[in-house]
């Protein structure tokens, strides 16, 4: 990797943590504006105003750096694979748990589509690197989100098929 990627990547990679940290999680900062907005409704104060639209721009924030980081680690992916430098980490690991860390990377963008997970087995094991594969996920859920019209379910689905696994994500 180019040195100047590097510390562009380091310092979104270290300053997104820290940001978040500083933010809270998403639910807290929705939970605090909420508050805010009822007590502003009850009472109706200019300042109260001002600090809900400075958390809503505060989540956006939070909200665009995760896709930074989502697009700088997908980047850095595919040098590293043109390049022929990927390593695999596998290790076994739970289906259910890589497709419901790839949920959570989708988070509330997901909100206007029911997502379902078909799996039939809740113990599915699986030899692999988790951490590619929950990327992998998430950006073909990613992009069911963003093409299929809104209120159309997403479905997830997996299976054993010989010694391999299948996961399915159909709109």
């Amino acid at each position: 990797m180019n040195h100047e990627y590097s510390i562009r990547f380091y310092c979104v990679r270290f300053l997104v943590p820290g940001v978040r940290k500083w933010l809270g999680s998403g639910t807290k900062v929705k939970e605090t504006q909420q508050q805010f907005k009822h007590e502003c409704d009850s009472g109706c104060h200019q300042p109260a105003k001002v600090f809900i639209f400075g958390l809503r721009i505060l989540g956006d924030i939070d909200l665009a750096f995760l896709h930074i980081v989502d697009l700088v680690e997908n980047l850095l992916y595919s040098t590293r694979i043109e390049e022929g430098r990927m390593t695999l980490h596998t290790s076994t690991e739970l289906v259910g748990e890589i497709i419901a860390d790839a949920l959570a990377h989708i988070g509330q963008k997901a909100a206007a589509h029911p997502i379902t997970l078909c799996c039939e087995d809740d113990l599915l094991l699986v030899r692999a690197d988790a951490k590619l594969i929950v990327q992998v996920i998430t950006n073909i859920i990613d992009n069911a989100i963003k093409y299929t019209p809104a209120g159309a379910a997403i479905t997830l689905t997996a299976e054993a098929r010989a010694s391999m696994v299948e996961i399915g994500i159909a709109d």
